[in-house]
């Protein structure tokens, strides 16, 4: 090899590490300059994208936007809107305000909290649209209540499935499992119901107080939800009954059932709806969806307290900083939420033994590239929910971060909600420790869930059952299955839907 040959080779060398070792630490020192405002390369796997992103931005900064001249009357060369009003014709002032928009969308959100008058679970899930829906939803969701509440003279002779406590566990968890035992009593022909044995250890105590039920009847999650059955526990016995804690190994020999099944009936149903072989871990998925919408139907009492939750104006606040002075500012919170919006849950507290925990600047990032990519679909415009206060506090500080000052984008800066509950960054069952009323605890953070179900995208990450939950219920309880969810975590932390 000559001489010329060997120095080229040891220069592309150079240059090939300079590229992938050297220039990603350059650039990335660019990232969180006010200048500049670039993108953090904050996922695995993106590194080299994120650069390539972001050395076009310099380029473009450089040579396109510092080139263009800053128009006194217009943000960028744009013309501002004050001066397309003063465009307008008299015949166009006078029809500007004149379209109406009739909106389903707010007709179900009404729906959902019950705003529509007295109404049936069953009643608000056969109202939706069922193209927007997750697949034979309605199907589903009756053939469940219809085997879980047989006409109480007819619960004698019955066999049953009682579900008892699973220790630790969050709400998604909790449901979770709980959803995994009402699959197996349906394809063993059971009827699931509560563990009354032990008052004080009933299936998901820590979510009520004590005393929920009053004094004539046992404390049990139907303090905050619909009955899990019309049957009763006096109607079971040692010879028609059998325990699980929901997530069964598939050991019993009499009744083999594993945690990751769906029942056989909406397995076969789904493979001969789907036009594709659907996976087992894709019923499986939609199987936990099916399950939760069920058990977590909040009773009228429940649903009575979160409608006046939802209206309390001094319980949420929203803030964006102002286009003009550069400063914070407060607005309210409507009901419902925009349409446009985005909710962000942020899965922090103890979630960090389990996965890594995502920084809120990445959720922020996901939601603030789809919307520039779909300006007349989203905003950037979200509801924030998570038990880490330090979250709230980051969002005061940020507008974009995303490049281009705002040029590309619907609108310039974030404008964020939430609402002013109890935080810890703990876990669930460590939270409740603390809080004073559990009950009350529980039902702040059904509501959280609710006003998420509220918006049209969605930000987070399948590991968190509190994430999954909001992706099974807008599928279910609203029709939003065609809309975007938005996930921000490793693919090693969610893949095969292993829970």
């Amino acid at each position: 090899m000559s001489t010329f040959r060997l120095a080229a080779l040891v220069w592309a060398v150079i240059i090939c590490l300079y590229v992938i070792i050297g220039f990603p630490y350059i650039v990335s020192k660019y990232f969180n300059h006010p200048e500049t405002n670039l993108v953090k390369p904050t996922r695995k796997g993106k590194i080299r994208d994120t650069v390539l992103r972001n050395c076009t931005v310099l380029v473009r900064k450089k040579y396109v936007f510092d080139s263009h001249p800053r128009f006194p009357h217009g943000h960028q060369g744009f013309p501002s809107p004050q001066l397309n009003l003063r465009l307008l014709t008299k015949e166009q002032v006078e029809i500007k305000d004149s379209p109406k928009i009739t909106s389903r969308r707010e007709k179900v959100i009404k729906s959902l909290y019950g705003f529509n008058g007295e109404r049936s679970w069953l009643k608000h899930v056969n109202s939706l649209d069922d193209d927007n829906l997750a697949p034979l939803t309605k199907f589903a969701q009756n053939v469940i209540y219809q085997h879980q509440n047989p006409h109480p003279s007819r619960c004698k002779g019955k066999r049953f499935l009682v579900v008892t406590h699973f220790e630790n566990a969050g709400i998604g968890a909790l449901t979770h499992f709980i959803g995994s035992a009402l699959g197996r009593a349906i394809d063993y022909n059971r009827i699931l119901m509560w563990d009354i044995r032990t008052n004080s250890r009933t299936t998901g105590w820590h979510y009520f107080d004590a005393g929920c039920a009053g004094n004539s009847r046992h404390d049990t999650l139907d303090c905050l939800y619909e009955p899990l059955t019309s049957c009763s526990y006096e109607h079971s016995n040692e010879n028609n009954t059998v325990y699980t804690n929901g997530w069964d190994d598939g050991t019993d020999k009499d009744e083999p059932w594993h945690k990751f099944s769906a029942p056989s009936l909406f397995t076969q149903a789904l493979l001969q709806y789907s036009a594709v072989p659907i996976t087992p871990t894709a019923i499986k998925y939609w199987w936990r969806g099916q399950a939760t919408a069920y058990i977590l139907r909040l009773n009228e009492l429940s649903l009575s307290k979160i409608r006046a939750l939802r209206l309390d104006p001094l319980l949420h606040t929203g803030f964006t900083v102002d286009k003009s002075s550069k400063l914070l500012q407060n607005i309210p919170v409507p009901f419902p939420m925009p349409a446009h919006s985005f909710n962000i849950h942020v899965r922090h507290g103890d979630k960090g033994k389990e996965m890594r925990l995502i920084p809120f600047r990445q959720y922020v990032e996901e939601a603030e590239w789809f919307a520039k990519q779909n300006p007349n679909s989203y905003h950037k415009l979200a509801f924030l929910s998570s038990e880490d206060p330090s979250i709230f506090d980051e969002a005061k500080q940020i507008t974009s971060v995303t490049f281009d000052y705002g040029l590309t984008s619907p609108n310039e800066n974030w404008i964020w909600y939430m609402s002013k509950i109890k935080r810890l960054n703990t876990g669930p069952v460590q939270q409740l420790r603390v809080f004073q009323s559990r009950s009350d605890a529980t039902l702040s953070w059904l509501l959280q869930l609710f006003m998420a179900l509220e918006c049209d995208g969605f930000v987070g990450t399948l590991n968190s059952n509190w994430n999954r939950i909001i992706d099974e219920l807008r599928c279910i309880w609203t029709d939003k299955c065609m809309q975007p969810y938005l996930e921000v975590g490793d693919v090693v932390d969610w893949a095969n839907y292993h829970w």
